[in-house]
């Protein structure tokens, strides 16, 4: 009589879960659909066009804008795909794939001509020849270190994986290329000149992973460094949170993609790109052409297989020069805010409201520009604010700026040959704000201005805002200019 009890309880849990299980995928794709419904739709592509797309590793060519390459290629379009990195540094699949517990590090060089032919044949499914894939060959998993602290060639950053310091893939488009910021946009900034896009396709500035969002830096500085951040740039998104998006998780190819729920917060200007079914098809084939990763992330690589893919435009936004005014409760400031960053979007940001950066803002007074920062708690002394800039002047002068704000104190890291050590910074904390003044003719006359904020905790990076590409106005360019006189 006990068996038979304990059978009719464990039947009615695993009803019960399973019915709990498929409320849940069905309220995931009743949500999305709905939230499909009100995206705007991507731009139309025109025979004319001529689409650079840039892919931190292998796969997520095809797992954001897969869809795209085959309506672009349809439309009569040029499309080139450019591969940062060869994914060497996935030590999960390198482990798989060779049934060994300590990789090599010519087990690494190996697995990554493996994934390069796997996108070869992936790209070769949705209709681009390899002939328009480029390999620069960069480090899985280094990329922001190049960006952030390996900038100049004579700096290299060291692979953990390859033990390289200088590509070692005979198929680079710089062979031999040090692992350095500076050669990244060297490439990217041939490429560009050679191909004259007239779309960039590049990672979201949102992206959790940091190869993604170091992706969309390196575009980004590129284009405005060659004055052409006039050029629409679309991004798109690959991870977010701890594998919990796309959702539901899995093939479902009746589902449709929407932005998460954090992004959707603070982004209005989603775009869907509606997939027919024949395309869908061809890019389900596509991605299980990354058979070294199907291995091992199969469940997630399928959640992209869905009825549409997602974008985001990301444009220069206009620097006002307006000043920024203490708020009226007294909590911060108020200007012009160029970016809204989630809250609580981690779990670190969490636990130190302080640290959870939640927007920035721009302005100009008083012969001084001005750049703040918003927390979700009141900001502390205790965290470690860190102003980044990247200031675009004449073609090919850029000056780097680092100034980190220790216990409230500016100090002024010297990261690269451009880096600029200031003499004079006001810094003002009140209430939910940091505030840094900086006397413009310090900066001097200014095309761009690529801007980012950095909080961290004893050496631990808590949250990071996007980098955002301010584009000086005529007024704002006019008055610089009488600043450095």
């Amino acid at each position: 009589m006990g068996w038979i009890r304990l059978r009719r309880i464990i039947t009615f849990l695993v009803t019960a879960l399973g019915i709990l299980i498929l409320g849940y995928l069905g309220g995931q794709w009743f949500h999305n659909r709905h939230v499909h419904a009100s995206l705007a739709s991507f731009p139309a592509i025109r025979a004319s066009d001529r689409i650079l797309i840039v892919a931190p590793h292998s796969d997520d060519e095809t797992l954001g804008p897969g869809g795209l390459i085959q309506a672009a290629l349809a439309a009569g379009a040029q499309v080139r795909v450019v591969m940062i990195t060869n994914g060497d540094g996935f030590s999960r699949a390198v482990r798989a794939l060779y049934h060994d517990p300590l990789p090599s590090p010519e087990d690494y060089i190996k697995f990554a001509y493996q994934r390069q032919q796997e996108t070869l044949h992936a790209l070769a499914i949705l209709g681009l020849p390899a002939a328009d894939v480029t390999f620069l060959g960069y480090p899985d998993g280094g990329t922001a270190h190049m960006w952030y602290d390996h900038w100049d060639p004579g700096n290299p950053y060291l692979s953990p994986y390859t033990r390289d310091r200088y590509s070692p893939y005979d198929n680079s488009f710089t062979p031999h290329a040090p692992y350095a910021g500076a050669s990244v946009v060297s490439d990217l900034e041939k490429i560009i000149t050679e191909f004259q896009p007239t779309m960039v396709v590049t990672p979201h500035p949102g992206d959790r992973h940091p190869d993604h969002m170091t992706a969309y830096a390196f575009t980004v500085y590129a284009l405005a460094d060659l004055g052409r951040e006039g050029v629409p740039v679309e991004t798109y998104l690959v991870h977010r949170g701890n594998w919990d998006w796309p959702t539901p998780q899995g093939l479902h190819m009746d589902a449709y993609l929407a932005p998460p729920w954090d992004l959707a917060e603070v982004e209005s200007d989603w775009q869907t790109l509606d997939l027919t079914t024949g395309q869908e098809e061809t890019k389900l084939r596509a991605v299980e052409a990354y058979r070294t990763q199907i291995a091992v992330i199969r469940g997630f690589l399928l959640s992209f297989v869905r009825q549409n893919e997602l974008f985001a435009p990301r444009n220069p936004v206009e620097f006002a020069g307006r000043p920024l005014a203490e708020a009226p409760d007294g909590l911060g400031f108020r200007g012009q805010l160029i970016v809204q960053d989630p809250a609580k979007d981690t779990i670190g940001e969490d636990l130190r409201g302080a640290g959870d950066l939640t927007g920035v803002f721009v302005g100009e007074e008083q012969a001084s520009l001005q750049f703040g920062v918003e927390t979700r708690a009141a900001a502390s002394r205790s965290i470690t604010y860190e102003l980044q800039l990247r200031v675009f002047g004449p073609p090919g002068q850029v000056t780097r700026i680092d100034l980190q704000l220790a216990g409230g104190t500016p100090k002024c890291l010297v990261l690269a040959k451009n880096s600029a050590n200031l003499s004079t910074v006001n810094v003002d904390y009140k209430g939910h704000d940091v505030l840094v003044q900086i006397p413009a003719v310090q900066i001097g006359p200014f095309r761009d201005i690529f801007v980012s904020w950095t909080a961290s905790y004893h050496g631990l990076v808590i949250d990071r805002t996007e980098w955002v590409l301010l584009k000086s106005g005529p007024e704002m360019a006019s008055a610089t200019a009488r600043f450095s006189d």
